[in-house]
């Protein structure tokens, strides 16, 4: 297990256990009097929180026993919050720590890939495109095996007669991608067709058929998607990424014994039926008959997706439909037109809000649209944003005209009284096509509602913390900087939104209220706090905080300030553990 200035970590995570963070946002560090030492604890960065969610939104049934392995371009700069390579889930949270010295852009973004595993829910991956060292938070979905939520179509045990020779007769496999009559789903497999496992050995015994499959449109079935907004083909033999935006897709397990069947002797012949509403890559318009479509293949081992065959759009019994061809058995398919290279669009947000206001922040879904409006709108966004003043948001890879809707939620979840407070349509022309990364791309404006979206009225709490060791000569004075996020109290555990970021022992929220009680929970390396029922004061008062790690209370000092609704808290001298101090003492 490498590790990256071990022991700085391990000052970090025992401040964090002798602290009750309560709240965070942005950045300011104070002279401190008689500090001969003064620590910043946040060594890394923390750059990205992913909360891995059952796709059904069930938070009694969400994953448990995550598995990560991260994996791309830029994994050699990806760490735990303690800096190790090892990245490990607590409490759904998949927590990413970059260096400091790591700034992406737009025109440079930090890229790699997470691939999760979970007890009784399907292999997937996702991947992250890091344009900013603001906090980005967002979500990972995972389909429970067994509860598949509506949008996803699942059919089990199916089995097909096989033996040393190949099937015994032709078979063929019917499902639907969202259990309706009219969309089909068929493979067809000649007589004599053998199965053969990633060494191409033939396997002999019966088949056992799981099919998961999706269209596109439901949002559940969105996020189900493996890679998330964009995956890596191969083109001239180099990875690029791609919008995929698929028209279909889904997860095939195909099993002889304990054996995964990863190719056949002789192609079988795969039918799919296609919405009208998908809007075609190529052309930017919604699908007809004669247009051209791809059937891809996504190996999860390696992250990439491949070309498996071309077809075209006809009419069929119940629709439109296309057929291909296939000899591989990949992990997921999709079918799309992912080899389109096209323009780019930035969004520039104005609302009332100031980039250094106190945090608050919205849940906002980006989505692109048929044009006309119509059903089945592709998401290539979605997270957690302050929405400022001059915020942008850059996207690539999308048909070289189109048009697409930004949606601004209070919150994710109905716990949080989620409610849609604006959406802005945008359209968008591209300047010429091209791969990722060149800077010929549109600009569009994005106006929000000032009334809705803005920094007026919010009541301002501010925290200042940090912990000492003090023994002997020696006085040293850490800051934790770490996200916290937050929920109501009557929301279901785990239901939590992002409240901010505590910078150098330094925060300011506007997203509380005083008289209120809330919910708070954090990550500091290894270990998760949550502190319920906190109540927000609404006069001077002094909090005791009891250690849930060791036998002493702390005090919290609270100044109130009705006219300028405002909250200051002193969280100061927090004693931090003396194995703690003792191991920053031999570090330094």
């Amino acid at each position: 297990m490498e590790n990256f200035l071990n022991n700085r970590f391990r000052l970090s995570l025992w401040v964090g256990l002798g602290l009750m963070v309560t709240f965070l946002g942005c950045s300011k560090v104070e002279d401190l009097i008689n500090t001969p030492v003064y620590i910043d604890t946040d060594i890394l960065h923390n750059a990205l929180t992913v909360q891995i969610i059952n796709a059904d939104g069930e938070w009694d049934h969400r994953p448990s026993n995550i598995k990560v392995e991260i994996m791309g371009e830029d994994k050699d700069k990806i760490y735990s919050l303690v800096g190790e390579r090892n990245i490990e889930v607590l409490d759904n949270h998949l927590k990413i720590g970059i260096r400091k010295i790591e700034m992406p852009t737009p025109d440079a973004p930090l890229e790699f890939s997470a691939k999760i595993t979970a007890d009784g829910f399907l292999p997937t991956v996702h991947n992250f495109s890091l344009t900013t060292d603001q906090p980005t938070f967002t979500f990972l979905s995972m389909v429970k095996e067994d509860a598949a939520p509506i949008g996803i179509q699942v059919e089990k045990n199916l089995s097909l007669n096989n033996s040393t020779s190949g099937l015994t007769a032709a078979s063929k496999i019917t499902s639907s991608l969202d259990g309706s009559s009219n969309s089909l789903l068929e493979w067809k497999f000649a007589e004599g067709t053998q199965f053969m496992d990633e060494d191409g050995n033939a396997l002999a015994s019966n088949l056992k058929v799981d099919l998961f499959s999706a269209g596109n449109n439901s949002e559940a079935a969105q996020g189900f998607f493996p890679g998330g907004n964009f995956g890596f083909v191969k083109k001239d033999g180099q990875m690029v990424k791609r919008n995929l935006n698929p028209a279909a897709f889904g997860h095939l397990k195909m099993k002889s014994g304990n054996k995964a069947v990863k190719s056949l002797s002789q192609a079988a012949e795969f039918t799919i039926a296609v919405n009208h509403d998908f809007i075609n890559p190529a052309t930017g318009s919604q699908l007809q008959e004669g247009d051209d479509l791809e059937l891809w293949g996504l190996d999860l081992a390696s992250n990439e997706w491949t070309l498996m065959d071309q077809g075209k759009v006809k009419i069929g019994f119940n629709g439109l439909e296309a057929t291909f061809s296939m000899t591989a058995v990949p992990d997921y398919w999709t079918v799309t037109n992912a080899r389109v290279a096209s323009g780019g669009v930035q969004l520039t947000i104005h609302s009332a809000v100031g980039q250094f206001a106190p945090d608050k922040y919205y849940y906002v879904v980006i989505k692109q649209i048929p044009f006309p409006d119509g059903c089945c709108k592709q998401i290539i966004y979605e997270g957690y944003e302050k929405l400022y003043e001059g915020q942008t948001f850059f996207f690539t890879n999308l048909p070289a005209t189109g048009a697409g809707i930004v949606e601004v939620y209070s919150s994710k979840y109905e716990c949080n009284n989620k409610e849609l407070l604006d959406d802005v349509l945008f359209f968008w022309e591209s300047r010429g096509e091209h791969d990722f990364g060149t800077k010929d791309y549109s600009r569009v404006n994005i106006f929000l509602d000032p009334v809705t979206i803005n920094a007026t009225g919010r009541f301002q709490i501010t925290v200042d913390v940090f912990g000492v060791c003090s023994n002997g000569d020696t006085v040293l004075r850490g800051v934790p900087s770490l996200d916290l996020q937050y929920s109501g109290i009557y929301c279901n555990q785990g239901e939590y939104e992002l409240l901010g970021r505590l910078q150098s022992g330094i925060g300011t929220t506007g997203a509380l209220e005083p008289g209120k009680s809330y919910n708070f929970y954090f990550e500091q390396g290894p270990v998760s706090r949550t502190q319920y029922n906190f109540p927000i004061p609404t006069q001077d008062t002094t909090y005791k905080i009891e250690s849930p790690f060791y036998n002493f209370y702390e005090d919290v000092f609270v100044d109130y300030n009705d006219a300028d609704q405002s909250i200051y808290l002193k969280w100061h001298n927090v004693a931090v553990p003396d194995k703690a101090c003792d191991e920053y003492r031999r570090y330094y």
